[in-house]
């Protein structure tokens, strides 16, 4: 299990809930987030590496966990 699945598994236990539903809740989260009309803010989204159309949750947690060890 990698550290994203350990970080979703740890939120869902504490939450009460599934994994999934974690993960889940987070797609809707950014989801809502990649509509932002604002360009700088679009641009930030593109900046984060991402093998299709949009950064997925575990892309996203990556990147930002990665920020936050710097």
């Amino acid at each position: 299990m990698n550290t994203v699945d350990n970080a979703l598994e740890r939120i869902a236990r504490a939450e009460g809930i599934t994994s999934s539903k974690v993960r889940r809740e987070i797609e809707l989260v950014l989801a809502a987030a990649r509509r932002d009309p604002d360009p700088a803010v679009r641009a930030r989204w593109e900046s984060i590496p991402h093998a299709g159309e949009y950064p997925t949750a575990e892309e996203v947690i990556g990147y930002i966990s990665g920020k936050i060890r710097m």
